[in-house]
């Protein structure tokens, strides 16, 4: 497995600091990562106002950036589907959409640009960002009544439960039924049975699993909504589905950029897995990871 980063795009706010760019340069080199750029990163950075903006704009400080870097695309919702052909084990390697290093150095930057701003170029491949924007769009304000109809539909068939206010109940002998449901929520009618078949085999055999992306949208699924920790309440909202997909991602990477309150989600998650070897790093440990602070 090759080596990855993952940048969220907050990061990309720093980029303007001195000494912080060439710093994260240097340090993605002497680790040999290559950057994990997920397609909704992409989505998320799509600024239909470019035109107006004052100076430069994100826009082209992420193409300026991810041009200098070793970087891949990959689509999160491609890695759960692989895993699911895999019967919901992790993948020797990622499934990616392109290798930026396969683009010519001369018109990387141009080209990494020239797609966020739906250059017609693009457009007639059947690329189209505004397109990919208005989807995750309507995702986001679908995402909050999606989470309520799995909860709905897990406490009608036992696996999770409300009290006589409405308050939900976590049922800690169905956590791993509820948690295997939610893995499943992808895969195929008919080859349910066959994935269930070899996870149950594969537990029989002892030992610890290691953790899937599909696995680790679950656990996140769990803890931000389900088993919620009342002294790190998180504010639920529609974006929420980015932090899933994003956060999907770290059991492939070796270091991972998060914010403190997905951070301390992340730190709740105990249970009996391989360890994951990924440095897991807020705005103050990327700096100081980096070599910009003590």
């Amino acid at each position: 497995m090759k080596k990855y980063i993952f940048i969220d795009n907050w990061v990309l706010g720093f980029l303007r600091e001195p000494g912080f760019q060439d710093a994260l340069q240097h340090y993605i080199r002497v680790n040999q990562y290559k950057v994990l750029l997920s397609s909704l990163s992409l989505v998320e950075l799509y600024n239909p106002g470019w035109q107006d903006a004052q100076g430069v704009d994100r826009t082209q400080m992420a193409s300026k950036f991810y041009s200098s870097v070793p970087c891949v695309v990959v689509n999160p919702s491609d890695v759960w589907d692989a895993e699911i052909k895999n019967h919901l084990d992790p993948l020797d390697d990622l499934p990616t959409l392109l290798d930026l290093r396969e683009i010519d150095d001369a018109w990387r930057e141009e080209a990494v640009l020239s797609f966020l701003r739906t250059d017609s170029l693009y457009l007639q491949q059947g690329k189209n960002i505004r397109e990919w924007a208005d989807t995750y769009r309507q995702l986001k304000e679908r995402w909050l009544y999606d989470v309520d109809e799995i909860i709905d539909h897990a406490c009608s068939i036992g696996n999770l439960a409300r009290d006589s206010q409405g308050w939900l109940i976590h049922l800690a002998d169905k956590k791993e039924l509820f948690l295997f449901s939610l893995d499943l929520r992808r895969a195929p009618r008919q080859e349910v049975d066959a994935i269930i078949g070899h996870q149950v085999k594969r537990r029989l055999q002892g030992g610890s699993m290691s953790l899937s992306s599909v696995r680790l949208s679950s656990l996140v699924f769990w803890y931000l909504y389900v088993d919620i920790d009342p002294s790190n309440k998180v504010r639920t909202q529609g974006s929420d589905i980015g932090d899933l997909y994003h956060l999907s991602l770290l059991p492939y990477c070796n270091a991972f950029t998060v914010d403190k309150s997905m951070h301390q989600l992340l730190m709740r998650i105990k249970e009996p897995f391989k360890p994951i070897q990924c440095k897991v790093l807020t705005k103050p440990g990327l700096k100081k990871a980096i070599g910009l602070e003590a």
